[in-house]
């Protein structure tokens, strides 16, 4: 059939484009079929993990909401006098609230335990949020250093463990370093031992994002520490030989004894 007869057969045409359009609604109509079992899945899937997760969303919120009610009956407690069911309700809530505030309800009670003048109870708190891996380092750091903070003036403590308990702190990039370095020179005064205070001064001044306080605090310790080391130095010669003349006189005394 020419091109000519086919312009001047409209209804073949017409009919032409019906069969195909049909051919192709037959087509889909199979490829629906076909496909229909795996295109439900997905949309099953699909609304599956979208109802999850807003299930999810709104246990965490409403879990949130509820934290933070706890949260504010326990303070409210502490403020109205009622420290020991205040301290309760945090332990509680460090039991079985959410991560973040279960740690707030930590230091919460820390701080309550401090305040009653129970250092020991609140040492132990301190000491399991550091442990606890779960909880992010910033918080470790923070907790391992209050920590060693209130122990050092215990009595009977000991001051190397707390001393090699800042090594982590002390590390490159760490937000505490500053302040563990204080520390360190703190307890190395404790002990007596000059040089190591003087020392950790120095590493103290060899941190670059020190601020200007802090800076000026560490470099006036550190000028009193080594005069301080200066003038034990000068004295030390004089302090040996007086030591020397008294064992000479007590050599000196056992011989006329001795006759």
């Amino acid at each position: 059939m020419s091109d000519k007869n086919k312009t001047e057969n409209p209804m073949a045409d017409e009919l032409l484009r019906e069969v195909d359009e049909e051919l192709k609604e037959e087509h889909f109509k199979k490829l629906v079929k076909k496909y229909a079992p795996v295109i439900s899945c997905l949309i099953v899937l699909a609304l599956v993990c979208v109802g999850g997760y807003e299930y999810w969303n709104y246990r965490k919120n409403k879990q949130i909401l509820a934290d933070d009610a706890d949260l504010t009956i326990a303070l409210d407690l502490a403020k109205n006098g009622k420290v020991d069911e205040s301290l309760s309700a945090l332990q509680k809530m460090r039991e079985n609230a959410s991560e973040g505030y279960a740690v707030l309800a930590a230091l919460h009670q820390t701080t309550l335990l401090l305040e009653q003048g129970n250092t020991a109870e609140a040492l132990n708190v301190l000491d399991s949020l550091v442990n606890d891996s779960k909880i992010p380092s910033p918080v470790r750091d923070l907790a391992r250093f209050n920590k060693v903070s209130l122990a050092v003036d215990l009595p009977d403590t000991d001051l190397n463990s707390l001393e090699k308990e800042l090594d982590p702190l002390t590390q490159e990039g760490q937000a505490w370093a500053a302040q563990a370095y204080e520390l360190k020179a703190l307890i190395a005064l404790k002990q007596k031992d000059l040089s190591k205070a003087r020392d950790h001064l120095y590493s103290l001044m060899a941190l670059s994002d020190l601020t200007d306080d802090v800076r000026m605090r560490a470099s006036e310790n550190l000028a009193l520490i080594e005069k301080e080391i200066e003038e034990t130095a000068q004295t030390a010669p004089a302090d040996d030989e007086k030591a020397g003349v008294e064992e000479e006189k007590t050599a000196e005394s056992k011989k006329e004894k001795s006759k």
